[in-house]
């Protein structure tokens, strides 16, 4: 693989992606005859989390995939996530409610916390970077649409279509935002604690809501996100340049 990431980066980095899905759809089906919902897609993930952990560190990469604290200025100029952090209250806009039993709560929160690092790694760390050696730009666009386009396979995990849909929009455009903030801080751990945290909070969030509060819901992370991307844009120019360790 190390290989592979040196020669083909953005096969490196599908490879990765599809390496993830599969094991979430294998997880999911043992999970569904154990009878204890996500058990083995926590077990599984966990182990691809360590994995993965093990293998950017044993090949150097800590540091070249962002997986380092911004630091204090970055903060700064990143508006001290401020934006993010106000998007993370959508999962409470109906009260609170345990929709499993306590382990499967557990269970749930766990593997989150591990959906969050898996997929900032995979999509702000491998396919960016990956992308990003040719044509920035680029990789921005790509990144951040194919981890909202992504989402899609919750379709086939048993998902509405139109939750589906409402989904795949604001996650393109939390993309956007995401991608920006790595080039900005040139680090993923604030995108790996937002999203972890975002996912974790769905499982005591109320599931319940009409098409027409999910539709405005969607809308509300959209602009947010929109909102923040441009301001990153404005205030991460020179860090486009040194992103990619360039002067």
């Amino acid at each position: 693989m190390k290989r592979l990431q040196e020669t083909k980066p953005i096969w490196h980095a599908v490879i990765w992606i599809f390496i993830y899905i599969g094991l979430n759809s294998i997880g999911d089906t043992l999970s569904d005859t154990i009878g204890i919902y996500k058990s083995a897609t926590c077990v599984l993930l966990v182990l691809l989390t360590a994995f993965l952990v093990i293998y950017v560190k044993k090949n150097h990469w800590v540091e070249y995939y962002g997986l380092v604290m911004p630091n204090r200025q970055a903060a700064k100029t990143a508006l001290y996530y401020i934006p993010l952090i106000i998007i993370i209250p959508i999962n409470f806009l109906s009260g609170f409610s345990l929709k499993y039993s306590l382990i499967e709560t557990f269970l749930f929160l766990l593997m989150m916390l591990c959906v969050g690092f898996i997929e900032e790694l995979i999509f702000r760390g491998f396919l960016l970077k990956a992308i990003a050696e040719k044509n920035l730009k680029r990789a921005i666009i790509i990144s951040s649409i194919t981890f909202g386009i992504g989402h899609i396979v919750n379709l086939f995990m048993g998902a509405g279509t139109i939750d589906t849909f409402f989904q795949m929009l604001y996650a393109v455009a939390l993309g956007f935002a995401l991608t920006m903030l790595v080039i900005t801080t040139k680090s993923i751990i604030p995108g790996i604690v937002f999203h972890s945290i975002l996912n974790a909070l769905s499982v005591v969030g109320t599931i319940e809501l009409s098409q027409r509060t999910e539709g405005i819901l969607t809308i509300y992370v959209i602009v947010v996100s929109a909102i923040y991307t441009f301001v990153l844009i404005l205030y991460g120019i020179k860090e486009r340049k040194t992103y990619m360790h360039l002067e």
